[in-house]
C-alpha cells in the first residue's frame, strides 16, 4: 500500500490470508515517504474507540489497503 497525506482521515484495511477476511484495522494519521520507502502512520481502531490508547504504528506491507475489496 501506498499512502500519501491525501489520505489522512482515511480507513486502512487489512487482508489475513489465513481467514480470507479483510478487517478495518485504523485510519491514516499521515504519511512520509522517506529514502524510497513509503511509511503510514496509523490511529489503530482501538484508539479511535478508547482515545487513551493512542498508539501509532508504522505499516508498510503488501497486505494493507485503503479498499475492502
Amino acid at each position: 500500500m501506498v499512502c500519501s497525506h491525501g489520505d489522512s482521515g482515511g480507513p486502512v484495511f487489512k487482508y489475513d490470508e489465513f481467514t480470507s477476511e479483510t478487517y478495518l484495522i485504523g485510519m491514516v494519521f499521515s504519511a512520509l515517504i522517506e529514502n524510497g520507502t513509503n511509511y503510514c502512520f496509523i490511529h489503530p481502531v482501538d484508539a479511535i474507540l478508547f482515545p487513551g490508547m493512542e498508539v501509532m504504528t508504522i505499516y508498510n506491507t503488501p497486505n494493507i489497503s485503503h479498499s475492502s475489496d
